[in-house]
């Protein structure tokens, strides 16, 4: 029996889609990792993530004004409504961020070695660091 060309797309279409859906396929060589941070209502959300060496974590500014994160001595710029901006965690260790346009917003990242960390987001802290 010949089959027709649009039963072959939905095969290849149903193969794909099955192979994504399994645990460890992707359609990419990689999968990023890492966490993003919220800013907004002039607060980190969460306060405190942790993530792996080499793992990217994203600074989201969902509020109304402008911020500017520092984090390990690093200056990620100023970042207005909407925008946001990258660090990438370089080697194990906590590290710990803060806007320096607003004092009280600050967190920690909490680096593992590869491997050793969850790569998501944990609840926010609750003693205000």
């Amino acid at each position: 029996m010949a089959t027709t060309r649009s039963t072959r797309l939905a095969i290849v279409a149903v193969s794909a889609a099955l192979a994504l859906a399994m645990p460890g396929c992707s359609a990419t060589a990689s999968v990023p990792r890492g966490a993003t941070i919220v800013e907004q209502d002039r607060q980190f959300i969460p306060s405190s993530v942790t993530v792996r060496v080499g793992d990217v974590v994203t600074f989201d500014n969902r509020d109304d004004l402008a911020h500017r994160v520092l984090i390990n001595n690093t200056d990620l710029g100023e970042q207005q409504p909407g925008v946001r901006v990258t660090w990438t965690a370089p080697a194990e260790g906590l590290f710990g961020f803060k806007c320096i346009s607003h004092s009280t917003m600050t967190g920690e990242v909490i680096v593992g070695a590869d491997g050793g960390g969850s790569g998501s987001p944990t609840a926010p802290s609750s003693s205000g660091s």
